[in-house]
């Protein structure tokens, strides 16, 4: 019952997914042509897991006509869950996903410099890590809470190399961000019902050039020099939501307020 920017959890922590193509509500402060519903794995009271692995090596790649020879490539995916009871309570639960994607990928480069054809391949790795913490507790049969802690790391290497432009050329990208969010939910009546949410977060995005230079372009030949491209993005954000559905009869009335994104944004 929250909005979010992203999905939260792993795949292996969602028990299904529903494509709303009707979303028009004031419940929602964001107009789209569709919304995607996610129900994540319910916290039993027994344990539960699952572990995912994926790998793709470049001896199955195709060849590449303009590379030297075939570029070493290789993906590996680790994802899991893990759900269930804290210790011996029966009202407390949690849910922990996390996944991490390591890509060795490689750039071509096919440029023409001042003393003759260049032809490199250039390694670009790539690394994504999320995870995710779920804490529930039922208060009382009419109360329930959970918190929840988001964690996203993302960093790439030599991002706009390929082609005319040489591996000097490059920056180094990376993105971080943190999240914590607080849910509570109570039957005041049994035909009215309480939903409160507050998410608070932060990301910070730093690009480096590979080098401190100026940047020469000769059209359909080569790009060499620094990149030019130093910046730093950050950005601190809650949001806030508190929600009233009442019953009544055959109607259903919803009401409250939304503070859909409180920030504060920096670009250097």
């Amino acid at each position: 019952g929250m909005e979010m920017r992203n999905v939260g959890v792993t795949a292996s922590a969602i028990q299904e997914i529903r494509i709303n193509n009707n979303p028009y509500t004031v419940e929602y402060p964001r107009w789209s042509r569709r919304r995607i519903e996610v129900i994540t794995k319910s916290s039993a009271d027994a344990y539960h897991g699952t572990f995912n692995f994926l790998l793709r090596d470049y001896r199955l790649n195709a060849r590449d006509a303009l590379a030297v020879d075939r570029p070493q490539e290789q993906r590996r995916i680790f994802e899991g869950s893990l759900f269930g009871p804290v210790g011996k309570s029966r009202n407390t639960s949690f849910l922990l996903s996390g996944a991490r994607e390591e890509e060795d990928l490689f750039a071509v480069v096919f440029a023409q410099g001042p003393r003759g054809p260049i032809n490199q391949n250039v390694p670009t790795p790539r690394v994504n890590t999320v995870a995710s913490l779920r804490l529930s507790h039922q208060l009382s049969e009419q109360q329930t809470l959970f918190v929840q802690l988001n964690f996203q790391d993302r960093w790439q290497d030599n991002v706009g190399v390929g082609g005319t432009s040489l591996a000097e050329t490059g920056t180094q990208s990376r993105f971080r961000e943190d999240e914590f969010v607080f849910n509570h939910r109570g039957v005041i009546t049994p035909n009215l019902l309480s939903q409160f949410r507050i998410l608070i977060g932060r990301y910070w995005s730093p690009t480096k050039s590979n080098f401190d230079a100026a940047r020469v372009v000769v059209s359909d030949a080569v790009t060499q020099g620094g990149a030019q491209a130093d910046r730093l993005s950050t950005e601190a954000h809650t949001s806030i939501t508190w929600l009233l559905t009442q019953t009544a009869g055959k109607h259903t009335l919803k009401y409250g307020f939304n503070i859909p994104d409180w920030s504060r944004r920096g670009l250097s």
